[in-house]
């Protein structure tokens, strides 16, 4: 059985807990949970690592922010992989944020990614490919007129308003089941 690499991707600190643009982080802590393996931190690959040994599943959170994600990524995936990184990126699945998707929705596909997101940008500068898993999440909740006018970049860094809670909640548990299928194939 080879190894699984799950990545979420997110902004370390506590200003960025719970926006839009930690829902890979959100995904990857209740992933976590439901395995019951706890994180520590790794330097080595500048983020937090959980390992649940009976899925040979690796798990990591970047603590560098999302812009720069492609340096934990590429350290992390060079100490498992290390000559197969290929091989490895075909057993890889980044979560993240979507605002090509709307909120309750969500997407896993192999190599696609949105035009912009520069977390998915630094890991495929980084890496050299988008030939991995894109876990993307739905966040396109923008309706009214004055939501309409907030940019993507301003929008993401905004915590969901109180009613989108539980479209999110169910979001994340359907994404979080459909990996832990995945991990037990």
């Amino acid at each position: 059985m080879l190894n699984t690499f799950i990545i979420g991707l997110g902004n370390p600190g506590e200003r960025y807990v719970g926006t839009w643009h930690n829902l890979g982080f959100a995904v990857i802590d209740a992933l976590a949970e439901k395995l019951q393996t706890p994180w520590q931190n790794k330097d080595r690959f500048r983020g937090m690592l959980a390992e649940s040994q009976p899925t040979k599943t690796f798990l990591l959170k970047p603590q560098t922010f999302m812009n720069e994600s492609g340096r934990a990524v590429q350290s992390f995936l060079h100490f498992y992989a290390k000559d197969e990184l290929q091989k490895a990126l075909a057993h890889t699945y980044v979560i993240y944020d979507d605002l090509d998707i709307v909120l309750g929705e969500y997407k896993i596909q192999f190599g696609k990614h949105p035009k912009v997101h520069n977390g998915v940008n630094s890991i495929v500068d980084t890496v050299g490919t988008a030939k991995f898993w894109h876990v993307r999440i739905g966040t396109e909740s923008r309706v009214t007129p004055e939501e309409k006018n907030i940019s993507g970049e301003q929008y993401v860094l905004m915590k969901p308003k109180q009613e989108l809670q539980t479209i999110l909640g169910k979001t994340v548990e359907s994404v979080v089941q459909e990996l832990i299928r995945i991990m037990q194939a």
